[in-house]
């Protein structure tokens, strides 16, 4: 009768840095458990695939043990860029047994892969906007070696893999902790204000460390990604050509902050252009794909929120505002978070919060 309900830790595996994190509901209020980063050397990921799992294992089990969680089960995902998303129509009556008979008839249409190498999974989204009579569902396959090598990587840290998500998702569930404070100044979301918020579109940013994602939403739910190639690393490497330094010494001196006077016109700006051109391009491809022109907003998550007057560039090139990913802000935080650090890291816990959060939903 007095069960709680169970919850897991949200592990964030991308090329640069193993993030961690455990959250809990307080009431009406969520509170951050726990949370840790653990930074990865480089060359550990080639195209979406663990070089290195020990090593991996090695950086998650430091980030567990620095968080100071008590959890072993938890949730990975993968990244969007490395699984097959595909949007397709139904009759309307399907349910989810005759959804599952059409998607094992039809999958070779849509996944260039044999059935028996990948893991295939669905969601009904709802009714179509063009017809009353079908719904939409959501088909998300990935290649069994690239799952199962995040599996394996959690079970040899010590951990018991329950989920195996898709960074898009994971970035809904922080995205929903984000739409209040962005459109309605942190009034609750009650039915008015959910209406609204579905005719709103987001471009939420994700720079990591070699390339930049482009989702955008329309209200809570993702409807476009796109990869452009650009991501944290090209700074690193600019610093270093810039100062004749080693990769390493670039990475600290970005760290400490100890950078000539010249590096932010010389260095930072040229970098911030660029990555406002390439959000731009993928901007091109979204509304050249749908009945839209423009977004309402954007969100830097990922490593580009941790780059200094990022956000202001993108603002002045897309003409919309822009600001940081923070979900936290209204979080409590348990005694043994350090809550500037937090704070300071925010968005770099973007997928790992989308992560924990699932199992305060389940």
């Amino acid at each position: 009768m007095f069960k709680t309900k169970e919850r897991f830790l949200g592990v964030d595996i991308s090329p640069s840095a193993v993030k961690v994190m455990e959250v809990s509901r307080k009431g009406k209020r969520l509170q951050v458990e726990a949370c840790a980063i653990e930074s990865l050397p480089e060359g550990i990921f080639e195209d979406f695939k663990l070089n290195d799992i020990d090593q991996v294992a090695t950086a998650l089990k430091q980030a567990v043990k620095t968080s100071g969680t008590r959890l072993r089960k938890a949730a990975v995902a993968m990244p969007t860029a490395g699984v097959i998303m595909r949007t397709l129509t139904m009759p309307i009556e399907y349910g989810e047994t005759e959804i599952e008979d059409a998607i094992q008839i039809d999958a070779a249409q849509y996944i260039p892969f044999p059935i028996d190498d990948i893991y295939l999974d669905f969601e009904p989204r709802g009714a179509s906007r063009g017809s009353r009579d079908s719904q939409d569902v959501m088909i998300v396959a990935a290649r069994r070696e690239l799952v199962d090598l995040r599996r394996e990587v959690l079970e040899e840290a010590g951990l018991k893999c329950l989920i195996v998500d898709v960074e898009t998702y994971s970035l809904e569930n922080t995205f929903r902790l984000l739409a209040s404070e962005l459109y309605f100044s942190g009034d609750d979301m009650d039915d008015d204000n959910i209406s609204r918020l579905n005719t709103i579109r987001t471009a939420v940013v994700d720079v990591g460390a070699y390339t930049s994602s482009l989702y955008v939403f329309q209200g809570e739910r993702v409807m476009f990604t796109r990869d452009q190639p650009i991501g944290c690393s090209m700074l690193t490497q600019a610093i270093a050509d810039t100062y004749e330094l080693s990769r390493d010494q670039a990475k600290l001196a970005q760290r400490t902050s100890d950078l000539p006077s010249d590096y932010e016109p010389s260095v930072l700006e040229p970098f911030r252009q660029s990555v406002a051109e390439q959000l731009s391009n993928a901007l091109q491809f979204y509304y050249s794909s749908g009945n839209y022109n423009s977004v309402d907003g954007i969100v830097l998550v990922g490593g580009g929120g941790m780059i200094e007057g990022l956000e202001r560039t993108l603002s002045a090139r897309i003409g919309v505002p822009a600001t940081v990913c923070n979900p936290f802000s209204t979080f409590a935080t348990a005694k043994r978070v350090n809550r500037h650090g937090l704070m300071r890291d925010a968005s770099l816990y973007a997928v790992a919060c989308g992560l924990a959060m699932r199992s305060l939903d389940r």
